[in-house]
Parts: structure tokens; sequence; C-alpha cells
């Protein structure tokens, strides 16, 4: 018997198995099956619209960020 302990852990396992079982599937054939039919179009539209919607969140939301100033309160306490 080996008592010795395994280099990976078992998330590193996990994402192996789910890596090869990726790998194994097709992805180009699935999107041919969705990309086809009558709809096909409106499809292709609907996917250009929010690759566009996409890709302008992406640029508003990593755009540099300048908080406002701290506004001062002062009171005069007697």
């Amino acid at each position: 018997m080996d008592f010795t302990k395994s280099k990976k852990g078992l998330g590193e396992h996990y994402q192996d198995d789910l890596q090869k079982k990726l790998l194994a599937l097709n992805s180009d054939a699935f999107l041919e099956n969705e990309m086809s039919g009558p709809d096909a179009a409106l499809k292709r539209e609907i996917e250009d619209v929010s690759k566009e919607l996409f890709m302008k969140l992406d640029q508003l939301s990593n755009f540099h960020f300048v908080p406002r100033a701290p506004k001062v309160d002062s009171s005069i306490q007697t």
C-alpha cells in the first residue's frame, strides 16, 4: 500500500476531470445546432447586440472612477 500524500488537492482533481470532459465535447457542434432554424437570424442579432452591450458595460465598469470630494460640514457650538 502506498501511504504517501498526493501532491494535488481535491479541487485540482475535480478541475482535471472537468477539463477532460469539456475537451471531449465539441462546443462548435452545439452552437451550430442552436444557430440553425427559422429564427437563426434573430438569434445572431441578439448575440451581436448582447456582445456590444457587454463590451460597453465592461468599459464603464473598468473606467477610472474618481469619487466626489468629501463635503465638510462645520458647525459652531456655544
